[in-house]
């Protein structure tokens, strides 16, 4: 017994002693969650419904009455002149025959030549000696007289006379002088045969005168093509038809998470979508009884575009543009003329505008979109014939352009 008493004594000092070496920690706090953060990257598809309405213009048709020229009538070209015939070239005529020549005169008898008679005459020598210079006036016994006697010739008469002469001497010299004796005549020359004198020829024949020219007769004028601005009366005015629609369909599109953007995400993407769009465009002129208008009207619209923007965890900002598509129906009347026609065409043009997603889930999308589309226009126009050759042609003046909003919602494929 006592050695149990010792042994439970020294089991209860030994568990009063582990007992106060023990000590009391916290229970471990449980473990943390990860969740991941929202990431825009995936597939998705989905429906889109709204409205499309006009942007105000009422594309009133422009009408003109075409009035065809009246083309000019050409004129009568010239007659050229005939040439006239040239005349005959004259004869020509018989050449002179030269007459014969005459006798020649007989020379006449030489007369005898006169001998100097008697003649008085008074001079002063100019110089000494029988060869002294100067002159002299000489008077002949018929009353004659005969200024300026050579030098020369003095001193031959001085020399003749034999008398010597000083100078300064005035001197008188006798001088004898026979008539002279005239020579017998010579017998005339016998004149000759005159010539025949030349037969003249025969004229010439003048030329014959053309037929003159025949001057060009000028053409009629043309009348140049006319248009006219197509009226009805005093009541005729402008009126436009214009009707807003709804507008719906479906969608595909990708987006891609690029990277961090200022604490955000940048995100890119593209869509596709195809939507049913009923709007109306038109106008005309009318007077309350007649109309000549065009009216537009849209069967479906189309896009392919192109998305750029931030996203806000589930918040998704962007702006979008790319090319549209749709089917025009025209329709044409014109009343007056009993004349109506239709065509329809697809046409290419743009779209842009701007939206927002939120991703109410990882899987379930829903958002907001704004687009302004512009589908041109096709210059197509009717030609209604009128009276005379004229025309009425009418055709659009404006593009087809409109504004859309809807509501998307859109599964993600993540």
């Amino acid at each position: 017994m006592q050695k149990l008493a010792l042994a439970l004594a020294a089991s209860t000092i030994a568990g009063s002693a582990l007992a106060a070496d023990i000590v009391d920690y916290p229970p471990p706090e449980p473990p943390v969650a990860f969740v991941p953060a929202f990431s825009w990257t995936g597939l998705y598809v989905g429906g889109q419904a709204g409205g499309s309405f006009n942007n105000g213009s009422s594309n009133a048709p422009s009408s003109f009455v075409f009035v065809p020229g009246i083309a000019a009538t050409p004129g009568t070209p010239e007659i050229p002149a005939t040439p006239g015939t040239p005349g005959t070239p004259a004869t020509p005529g018989t050449p002179a025959i030269p007459g014969t020549p005459g006798t020649p005169a007989t020379p006449g008898t030489p007369g005898i030549p006169a001998v100097f008679g008697t003649l008085e005459y008074s001079c002063t020598a100019a110089a000494a000696g029988a060869a002294g210079a100067g002159s002299c006036a000489v008077i002949y016994p018929d009353g004659t007289s005969r200024l300026n006697v050579p030098a020369a010739e003095l001193s031959r008469t001085l020399a003749a006379s034999g008398q010597a002469i000083t100078f300064g001497q005035a001197v008188e010299v006798a001088v004898v002088v026979t008539p002279a004796v005239p020579g017998t005549p010579g017998t005339p020359a016998t004149p000759g045969t005159p010539g025949t004198p030349a037969v003249p020829g025969t004229p010439e024949v003048p030329a014959t005168p053309g037929t003159p020219l025949v001057p060009a007769t000028p053409g009629t004028p043309g009348v140049p093509d006319q248009n006219y601005a197509y009226t009805f009366g005093p009541t005729t005015q402008n009126y436009s038809d214009e009707d807003d629609s709804f507008a719906g369909g479906g969608h595909i599109g990708y987006n891609y998470a690029l990277g961090a953007l200022g604490g955000n995400t940048f995100v890119v993407g593209a869509v596709a979508d195809l939507s049913y769009v009923d709007i109306t465009k038109g106008g005309g002129i009318a007077d309350g009884l007649d109309t000549v208008g065009i009216r537009q009207e849209l069967d479906y619209l189309a896009t392919v575009r192109l998305k750029a923007g931030a996203g806000l965890d589930r918040f998704f900002v962007y702006g979008t543009g790319g090319v549209a598509f749709g089917k025009i129906e025209t329709s044409f009347v014109a009343t007056p003329f009993l004349a109506a026609g239709s065509d329809d065409d697809t046409r290419v043009g743009y779209a842009v505008g701007a939206g927002t997603d939120y991703a109410v889930t990882d899987n379930l999308l829903i958002g907001l979109e704004y687009l302004y589309t512009d589908l041109g226009s096709d210059d197509r126009a009717f030609v209604t014939p009128l009276a005379n050759g004229s025309t009425l042609t009418t055709r659009t003046d404006e593009d087809f352009d409109f504004h859309t909003v809807w509501g998307k919602v859109s599964y993600r494929f993540n």
